[in-house]
């Protein structure tokens, strides 16, 4: 089996960061929403959902710093791959 590495580049802006991080405020409450309308507001759902999202960050933290590797380069270093990918 070949050692096989994989390099993700996930650039945006500060508008994109933004938007992405209202988006998941509202679909957060969106949640807490659902529930406190549909399913009649109880505190064990609105617990259950806390608990879902903490377990997601975690994951995503521990995936971050186990599995992605994190380099600092210049954007003349990401435009040369870019165009040798392209």
């Amino acid at each position: 089996m070949s050692n096989v590495k994989t390099i993700i580049f996930f650039k945006q802006s500060f508008i994109e960061c933004l938007i992405r991080a209202i988006l998941t405020c509202l679909m957060l409450g969106a949640f807490f929403y659902f529930n406190y309308h549909f399913i009649g507001g109880s505190y064990f759902v609105n617990f259950l959902i806390l608990i879902v999202v903490m377990c997601n960050i975690n994951a995503a933290m521990r995936n971050k710093t186990e599995f992605v590797k994190i380099y600092e380069v210049s954007e003349e270093t990401i435009n040369k791959v870019q165009e040798i990918i392209n």
